[in-house]
Order: C-alpha cells, then sequence, then structure tokens
C-alpha cells in the first residue's frame, strides 16, 4: 500500500485522467545519504567527525593530549601547578633524571678539577689548560640543557614520556649555537660592568688595604659592583627567557628566535619579572633549609614551568587542564 504524499512512487493510475491537461513522469527518487549508515562518523572524510576533516588546516598534526593553546599572555600559576603536578606524577624521569644528571656535571666538574690540581690546593687553576678545560664543561652543559628542554617540551605534549623524547628530532644546531651566544654576550657585558673593580687603581686590585676602615669600605664596594650586576641580570632575563625556547620548538631560526623572544618577554614583561624574583626567593629559602635536597623536586618543576610559560606565550598547544 502506498504512503501518502510520497514523491517517489508513482500514483498516476489512481488519479482520474483529464484529457484535457499534459500527462506528467512520475518524480523520481532520490538518495538520501543522511539515512545511510555511519553517516557524519569516522567513516565519512567529509565530516567533522573523522580526524581526517581538518587536515587541510594543519590540525590533523595536533596531539591528542593537547587541545588549548596559548593566548600570548603568561599565566605562572597555572604553569607552576602544572609543572608540580607533572612531576610527582613522572617522578621517575624528571626526578631521578635530575639527579643522575646532576651527579654526570658535578662529577665531571670535580675530575676537571682534580686533573688540574683543583682539589689538591695546587695553583694550577688559573692556568691556560684549566680555563680551556672550563670553557670545554660550559659548551657541555649548554648541549646538555638543549636536550632537557627539547624532553620538557614533549612532556607539554603528551602526558607520558620516555628518555627517549629528550633525544628525539632535536633542532640542536641552531639551539646550541643560540645558547652560546647568549652566554658570550651576557658575559662580556658583565664584564665590562664589573671592570672598574678590577682595574688598576683599586685598591682590591692591588692589594693595598692599609687599615680595616679601607678593607671594609673595599668590601664594600666588590658587594656594590656584584648588587649591580644581580639586578642587571634580573632586568634582562624576562627578554631572553624564551628565545632559545622557540628555536628548539622549531617555531624559528636562529635569528627568529631572538626577535620572537625577545617580543614575547616584552609582552609578559612584568609577570615574567614577578615570577622570577618570586621563584628566586622560594627556591633559594627551599635550598637553605633542606641542605640543597629540595632542588631536586624544585629544579624540574621550574624547567617545566618555564616551558609552559613559553607555550603559553607563544600561542602554542598546551596540556588540556591548562586554560
Amino acid at each position: 500500500m502506498s504512503t501518502p504524499h510520497d514523491p517517489s512512487e508513482d500514483r498516476s493510475s489512481e488519479r482520474p485522467q483529464d484529457p484535457s491537461q499534459p500527462s506528467y513522469p512520475a518524480y523520481p527518487s532520490t538518495p538520501h545519504p543522511e539515512d545511510t549508515p555511519g553517516y557524519g562518523g569516522s567513516g565519512n572524510p567529509g565530516s567533522p567527525g573523522n580526524p581526517d576533516y581538518y587536515a587541510g588546516y594543519g590540525y590533523a598534526e595536533q596531539p591528542a593530549y593537547g587541545q588549548a593553546r596559548g593566548t600570548g599572555k603568561v599565566q605562572p600559576m597555572e604553569a607552576v601547578s602544572w609543572a608540580f603536578g607533572t612531576v610527582i606524577r613522572n617522578w621517575v624521569l624528571w626526578i631521578l633524571g635530575a639527579v643522575a644528571v646532576g651527579v654526570v656535571v658535578m662529577g665531571t666538574s670535580a675530575l676537571v678539577d682534580l686533573a688540574f690540581g683543583g682539589l689538591s690546593g695546587g695553583g694550577v687553576q688559573g692556568g691556560f689548560g684549566y680555563q680551556v678545560a672550563q670553557v670545554l664543561m660550559a659548551l657541555l652543559t649548554s648541549a646538555l640543557m638543549v636536550f632537557v628542554y627539547h624532553g620538557a617540551l614533549r612532556q607539554v605534549d603528551r602526558k607520558k614520556i620516555g628518555f627517549g623524547d629528550f633525544t628525539d628530532n632535536v633542532n640542536f644546531g641552531p639551539a646550541f649555537a643560540l645558547t652560546v651566544v647568549l652566554q658570550v654576550v651576557s658575559s662580556v657585558v658583565f664584564a665590562i660592568i664589573a671592570m672598574p673593580l678590577f682595574l688598576a687603581g683599586n685598591p682590591v686590585a692591588e692589594n693595598q688595604l692599609a687599615s680595616t676602615d679601607e678593607a671594609l669600605a673595599a668590601l664594600g664596594a666588590v658587594f656594590a659592583g656584584l648588587a649591580v650586576l644581580l639586578v642587571v641580570a634580573v632586568l634582562v632575563a624576562p627578554l631572553t627567557t624564551f628565545m632559545v625556547w622557540f628555536v628548539i620548538d622549531r617555531k624559528a631560526t636562529f635569528s627568529g628566535g631572538i626577535v620572537a623572544g625577545f617580543r614575547a618577554g616584552l609582552r609578559n614583561y612584568g609577570r615574567l619579572l614577578a615570577f622570577n624574583l618570586v621563584a628566586g626567593v622560594v627556591v633559594g629559602f627551599a635550598a637553605v633549609l633542606t641542605l640543597g635536597l629540595a632542588l631536586i623536586v624544585l629544579g624540574p618543576v621550574l624547567l617545566l614551568a618555564q616551558a609552559m610559560l613559553y607555550r603559553q606565550a607563544a600561542g602554542g598547544l598546551l596540556p588540556e587542564p591548562v586554560r
């Protein structure tokens, strides 16, 4: 029996024919894709439910862990909260890993000192060989930190990572070069600021301290110079913090990382400055009270927090809980 008002069936025989009116063929039936199984689901490449639907816009590369994006503004409290929870959940990787790295770095430094007479009280430490060894140690430490920063960014991308994520597809060359350049520039600037303390005519440099008052005055000058260096370092840090992160994250080239990092730091200067000051005070007190043991946890927390702050400032992908 025919369904009323169904245009897909020919009911011309059921209607009386008027010879004065023309006869039209029946309206053909049309397919209805919405009635087919799986329409709108993952099996339809034209559906938003399909992971490939947004592939043309680059969204197919988004990791499952991380759908939110940074707004360009840093949120220090959210970054620290996420970092602390992540370190606790992945304590084998971050806490034990930090201990292992610390042992390797300090052990290597001790071996260098021992090789040049540092532990025996000799005077070889000021020689050319010792200075070359110290430069090599600084370069090795900078290279190691590139891999550590890379692993921190992978932790932002995924809930669980392994030791292999620290060395997989690292943008090492440009990141290492920029790290070394920043260290050299900062060393030169600080040397220029500290140079008056060691120029000829300075009583400290010439060892011409005839009285206790002169010694105290010279010591005060030294501490004043160190205070100036510390203030300069604190004020400049927010402008340079993100430069290497941009390069490691492959969001900028060597020169582009300098520009992008400066802009991101300048845009968030106040918050980054406050974060650095508070973090420095908290970590300093915790290290003193625990004889340095707190650094085993606080070191990785600060590292991951900095990675999160970078992603927030750069507008990059963030872990889902962080908004």
